[in-house]
């Protein structure tokens, strides 16, 4: 898990730091920075699971266009995690530390480093690299600045062909972690048609995959599709069946089935409330969950009833049963709805805004705390955000 996060001079955000919980809630205004600290998970993640030139997508912007606006031009960006949760070692924590910066031969580590933490004691080093020269890195091999981070090495080390050395075998533990990140950001427009994806157990960023992703439920993974189907009859009492058909031509993908009403009903002409809730659930219910799920705006078109049991699946998600493999969640929302349900868990409640371009994140605890005027935070939170009282603290 995830437990403190650090920006440099990425994006709107600065220098900003903050911790992060099982399941936290990132609130604030619209262009305040909350996408921006999702995107840069993201971008963490390119770094562990791609070579250096290509952290990048066709189209999707150049290291000076991620660069914080205020930056100078050879300003680099940064990042620092710090992680805990280990298999087998529970008293373990890491520190990641990543700085990249731009030249005419292109995107360079500055400085990278790994070090870990057995309970109380001093923390000891893994590696550190940062020579702008390439130089031996002991079982990582001679590395220069251009190479991939040493923990896209580490990432590809086969533990029966290749064992790892201890180093490397703690830094693949850290990247596999760190690359287990799924960003969700549901579209309804990208979820009514059934595309063709080589992944059918992904839902897709957008959504653009359910139909697929229930199709191959349907086929290969029947129990876990009665579970989808049985949680959104709990949703809606009156629907009878989930149909996905991806062999006629022009299918819209999905249908559903009500009682009381004849034939079924193409995704095109169910409510925008259903399809997220169906889309949501998928994203709880697939199998084998990522490390770390980031979801934007939960809430779009659903029935704050509706949304309080889709709620409880991602509370089941960070807090599972005992023997289960915990995902920690990251919601950014908009909905004093979604804010109330953290009024037992405030701590959990993340505060971000941006002045003059620049973010900044709060805890709510802190923003409480730190307040001369005590008597503004009487009543649900939710409704304290809704009504600006949050603003400028």
């Amino acid at each position: 898990m995830i437990t403190r996060l650090r920006f440099e001079n990425y994006r709107s955000h600065g220098a900003t730091e903050f911790p992060l919980q099982p399941i936290t809630l990132f609130i604030g205004s619209t262009a305040s920075g909350k996408s921006n600290v999702f995107k840069g998970l993201s971008f963490i993640q390119n770094s562990v699971r791609r070579q250096i030139h290509n952290y990048f997508g066709l189209g999707r912007g150049e290291f000076r266009q991620v660069r914080s606006q205020w930056a100078g031009e050879s300003d680099p960006i940064g990042f620092e995690v710090e992680l805990n949760g280990f298999k087998d070692q529970p008293d373990v924590s890491a520190t990641y530390r990543l700085r990249l910066a731009d030249s005419s031969e292109g995107l360079y580590v500055l400085e990278e480093s790994l070090s870990r933490r057995h309970g109380d004691s001093p923390p000891e080093s893994v590696f550190l690299r940062e020579a702008m020269t390439p130089r031996p890195m002991g079982e990582f091999g001679e590395v220069g600045p251009y190479d991939p981070t040493l923990l896209y090495q580490a990432r590809q080390c086969q533990d029966e062909s290749n064992p790892c050395s201890p180093s490397k075998s703690f830094a693949k533990q850290v990247a596999s972690q760190l690359v287990s990140l799924g960003y969700y950001h549901l579209f309804i427009s990208k979820m009514n048609s059934l595309d063709q994806d080589p992944f059918p157990n992904l839902i897709g960023k957008h959504g653009e995959n359910l139909p697929r992703f229930l199709l191959s439920a349907k086929k290969e993974d029947p129990q876990r599709y009665n579970q989808i189907l049985s949680s959104m009859q709990e949703l809606l009492p009156e629907l009878e069946s989930i149909e996905v058909d991806g062999e006629i031509p022009g299918s819209p993908g999905i249908a559903m089935k009500f009682r009381g009403h004849e034939g079924s009903i193409a995704a095109p002409d169910l409510s925008d409330g259903t399809l997220l809730s169906l889309g949501l659930l998928c994203i709880a219910l697939v199998p084998s969950p990522p490390s770390l799920l980031c979801i934007e705006e939960p809430e779009a078109g659903i029935h704050p009833g509706r949304l309080r049991s889709l709620f409880e699946e991602f509370i089941t998600l960070a807090y599972p049963d005992e023997g289960v493999e915990p995902t920690q969640v990251l919601f950014s929302t908009h909905s004093p709805w979604l804010i109330d349900f953290f009024d037992e868990m405030p701590e959990s409640v993340l505060l971000v805004e941006q002045k003059n371009g620049r973010s900044k994140v709060k805890r709510l605890v802190d923003v409480r705390r730190d307040s001369l005027h005590e008597t503004l935070f009487n009543g649900p939170i939710g409704h304290l955000w809704a009504t600006g009282v949050y603003e400028g603290l």
